[in-house]
């Protein structure tokens, strides 16, 4: 182990690295559905480990056959590298087969060419091909429901420009859906191909889609930077498959797009998208484009380095509400302000978060809204939970001596107004609206059940049942002398006899009173006092209740 006396930028840098290998799948078969997790440990102890850190690769996959669905977890570090050349690949997909990239905002998977990170470890990482990361293994010469599909959310994908594809058609037609993802110098597309990108972020390399076969190309909410070592490129090749692009910034895009459909917008339809003054446009010019851009000065905040300036022309300029695309948790903004349900931002988009970089978390259950809200819209929809509104701290039972004054409560996170309404044994109680609900002078008709409804403007929350049970008080009785006998004549000695229970516990003693001044204690059954000295005068006996004893009254 090494020393924690260095520098703490590099310290906290190692956190993310590590110094084990990744697991090598070379010409492999993957027959069952298997789940790829983090599995190289990141250097996060104080003391870090000795020597050269790298960027994590977890896995690193070559030639390798999926027969079955393989899926990567949040945060997982997934390299590939050509196991032959010319036609080398990383993964294959079977027909039916599914490659689901299931990243976060905070631990987004990674899918990168092996030298992006690490030199190759042996001989079979140096050979080169054209094909691509992940390619179709599928048969079919055109799309079907069972061409095998590349989805991938929150996911980096990375390689060096010309030195294949994230992803490539090889033997059939391969789905691809990218969502809230990035692709550094690495693109993805082919010729029998259906590709659909919604808010992702293509640094230097665009997609591209070619060839009679092309089942769809849709891009939306996507923002491409440069693009000028590999254009930006949709060839139609006589087809008059369709193409969406809308709602996307062009940043100096070199653009090459064929346009078979005679302006038809029902197969080619382009608009509400962004250019730098004077540059390439896309074949259909939309009526909404803005085109007027001299710098879109981009802007750095916790996430990246494509937020858009506060007045910025892109600003609720596209042509849906954001919570349509998804993006209502999401933000173009350094400030943060989630784009919610208004006009949607042109371009790419960053989960909103708090003053520390946290995504938000309205109602403060430890879960961020974007992942609460999965589909992003913003409402509480079925299989969801409710991302404005949480009961962070249910009631509790209640055990209270009668006569107390016990008191429920609940806390509540989500956002205000927040509204509560106690229930007792199902049936409301009136001006019972708050967060804590206190029975006063409580009595045993008081014990049962209670829950209270949290409301906001986002939903209704229905608490745990609390139960509340009510002790009552010990009962005592005088026994002895008999109620109403009369003593008369001179000072005498009276024999006091009482009995006591409690049915929620035991009798510790018996306290006898003579109005307000104690006879004495008795700690034992029988409970038996002396009363010595009696006062002279007529004297009446009358049980009186109390939790500790009782007493013996003067007659009036």
């Amino acid at each position: 182990m090494g020393t924690t006396t260095i520098d703490p930028s590099l310290l906290a840098s190692l956190t993310n690295k590590t110094s084990f290998p990744p697991i090598v799948y070379y010409n492999a078969t993957i027959s069952t559905a298997t789940t790829f997790s983090p599995q190289a440990p990141r250097d996060t102890n104080a003391a870090p480990n000795l020597g050269y850190h790298y960027d994590p690769f977890d896995y690193v996959f070559g030639g390798t056959e999926a027969q079955s669905n393989i899926t990567f977890t949040a945060g997982t570090a997934v390299g590939w590298f050509d196991a032959q050349s010319g036609t080398g690949y990383g993964i294959t997909l079977d027909e039916s087969v599914i490659a689901a990239f299931n990243g976060t905002a905070t631990a987004p998977c990674w899918f990168a060419r092996y030298d992006m990170v690490q030199e190759g470890g042996n001989g079979n990482w140096t050979l080169r091909g054209y094909l691509a990361g992940i390619v179709s293994n599928g048969g079919d010469s055109s799309y079907t429901p069972t061409s095998p599909q590349a989805v991938a959310q929150f996911t980096k994908f990375s390689s060096r420009n010309y030195d294949g594809q994230i992803f490539r058609d090889y033997n059939g037609c391969l789905v691809i859906q990218a969502t809230d993802c990035e692709f550094w110098g690495a693109d993805g597309g082919g010729y029998v191909v259906s590709e659909g990108y919604t808010n992702c972020l293509f640094f230097r390399v665009p997609p591209y889609g070619a060839g009679a076969s092309v089942n769809s190309f849709t891009m939306e909410n996507c923002t491409v930077e440069g693009g000028n070592l590999n254009p930006l490129y949709i060839g139609h090749d006589g087809a008059n498959w369709p193409v969406l692009i809308v709602d996307c910034t062009f940043d100096g895009t070199v653009i090459s797009m064929d346009d078979n459909s005679g302006g038809n917008t029902n197969v080619t339809y382009c608009d509400f998208n962004a250019f730098l003054s004077g540059s390439n446009r896309l074949a259909m010019l939309g009526a909404h484009d803005v085109t007027n851009i001299i710098s879109f000065n981009w802007q750095s905040s916790w996430f990246g380095n494509f937020y858009l300036p506060t007045n910025s022309p892109l600003i609720q300029a596209g042509g849906i509400t954001a919570d349509k695309m998804g993006l209502y948790h999401f933000t173009t903004q350094t400030n943060q302000v989630p784009e919610t349900n208004s006009v949607v931002d042109i371009g790419y988009h960053y989960v909103a978060t708090d003053a520390y970089g946290n995504p938000l978390d309205s109602n403060g259950d430890g879960i961020p809204d974007y992942l609460e809200d999965a589909n992003g819209n913003g409402l509480w929809d079925d299989g969801e939970t409710n991302w404005a509104l949480s009961i962070l701290v249910q009631p509790t039972n209640l055990l209270a001596n009668a006569g107390t004054s016990p008191m429920f409560s609940v806390t509540a996170g989500g956002i205000t107004p927040i509204q509560y309404q106690w229930y007792f044994n199902s049936a409301l109680q009136a001006n019972a609206t708050n967060a804590t609900l206190t029975i006063n002078n409580v009595q045993t008709n008081n014990a049962g059940s209670y829950y209270v409804i949290v409301t906001n403007n986002y939903g209704s929350l229905t608490s745990s049942v609390a139960i509340l049970t009510v002790i009552p008080p010990p009962t005592v009785l005088i026994t002895n002398p008999v109620n109403n006998t009369v003593f008369i004549a001179s000072t005498t000695n009276i024999t006091v006899t009482a009995t006591a229970s409690d049915i929620a516990g035991t009798i510790s003693q018996v306290q006898f009173f003579q109005g307000t001044t104690s006879l004495g204690i008795v700690t034992n059954s029988p409970y038996t006092l002396v009363w010595s000295n009696a006062i002279t005068g007529t004297m009446v006996s009358r049980p009186w209740l109390r939790t500790t004893g009782c007493r013996l009254l003067p007659r009036s």
